[in-house]
């Protein structure tokens, strides 16, 4: 997996020359840990001694209870602005329906340290460098090269979402492998249609599934978002077995298993992409945490307050709010017409303000042109 890098890179005008140095951090511990964590990625090779034209900024964020995660900016040294990567789709919740029926067993697994298993282009490394004079002046190379060239794409690069989970495709297809081959766990051999104009339409089945005929049950399957995978199987054995060869396959290929993230089958699986998912004898229900459930409450409960009170909605406050209950809604389909109030309330906000920027510019080169010349 670890060739070149991971796609051509397309940019516009020159790349940056950003040259201010790291910040010292304002808590002592937070510097220890920062440093502990560039000590590792210089032991693995994810940073490297090299040319720096440009460097990156970076901070770190709480990570558990324990633990930090560092986040790399690529727009403060203008990187983002010149480098250009394609939009893409995440799988949603909505992904895993083919793959379930009452009675499927499902299980997790996490990539580690997703976007450091892929090369950044070396043609960026140069402008992709870091300052680790601060923290790693005790390695021999930082005192002679106190800036050094990330090797690895990382969060907060706008190239490397796109670039990292295209790999990761091309890495989920030599798992499924060839899907005629009777030895393949992913093996299916019909496509099963179970659309509502059909008399034997049964609405605890998805409409579209692949199916492995030997059994009549829909066949092993995975999907991932992002770093999580989701794998399924008809029994708990063989949602386990498909687990192992997945993580096997990764491993082969340079991805890292985070074992200690990896669950056990189950019917009742936890959280993927923010919804719980529970696959009984009967039916399939989606739901979401309550803390998310309880979140959303809020919400509705704020914008009640408003309307009762005859007060104003803060707009930035308003589109935070729809964004969330948005994404709900994609787990509660039914909440979907409720939200078109406050779709209208945003989009007539943005027309007042439109017709009034209007009526003072009218009024503005009507007054203009009553002046006379100076």
């Amino acid at each position: 997996m670890n060739g070149r890098g991971t796609e051509c890179v397309y940019f516009q005008g020159d790349l940056p020359s950003f040259r201010t140095c790291q910040p010292t951090p304002d808590i002592p511990q937070t510097k220890v840990a920062v440093a502990k964590k560039l000590s590792k990625f210089l032991k693995r090779g994810y940073i490297e001694p090299g040319t720096v034209q440009s460097l990156i900024s970076y901070f770190s964020v709480p990570k558990g209870d324990s633990d930090i995660r560092l986040v790399f900016d690529g727009t403060k040294s203008g990187y983002n602005a010149r480098i250009w990567a394609p939009s893409f789709c995440l799988p949603s919740v909505d992904s895993l329906f083919p793959m379930l029926e009452p009675g499927t067993w499902q299980s997790d697994i996490d990539i580690g340290e997703q976007f450091y298993n892929f090369l950044l282009d070396p043609a960026l490394r140069p402008f992709c460098g870091i300052d680790v004079d601060l923290y790693l002046r005790e390695e021999g190379c930082a005192k002679q090269l106190p800036w050094m060239q990330w090797d690895r794409c990382v969060m907060g690069l706008s190239s490397s979402p796109h670039g990292c989970l295209k790999m990761q495709m091309f890495a989920e297809e030599l798992v499924r492998g060839d899907h005629t081959c009777g030895n393949n766990l992913f093996f299916f051999d019909a496509v099963r249609l179970n659309l509502p104009s059909y008399s034997h339409y049964d609405p605890a089945l998805p409409r579209v599934s692949k199916i492995d005929s030997r059994s009549g049950r829909i066949a092993r399957d995975m999907s991932t978002y992002v770093d999580d995978v989701r794998n399924t199987g008809a029994t708990a054995l063989q949602c386990w077995r498909t687990s192992h060869c997945i993580s096997e396959i990764f491993c082969y290929l340079g991805l890292q298993d985070a074992l200690g993230k990896c669950t056990v089958p189950s019917m009742a699986a936890g959280a993927w992409t923010g919804a719980l998912v529970q696959t009984g004898q009967d039916k399939v229900i989606v739901t979401c945490t309550a803390e998310k459930w309880t979140r959303a409450h809020s919400y509705v409960l704020c914008m009640q307050e408003v309307l009762a009170s005859g007060g104003l909605f803060h707009h930035k406050m308003l589109e935070q709010q729809r964004g969330f209950l948005v994404y709900i809604a994609r787990m509660f389909p039914s909440l979907v017409p409720y939200l078109k109030g406050i779709h209208l309330t945003l989009d007539s906000w943005w027309r007042v303000g439109i017709l009034m920027a209007g009526k003072l510019y009218s009024r503005w080169k009507l007054t203009s042109m009553e002046l006379p010349p100076c």
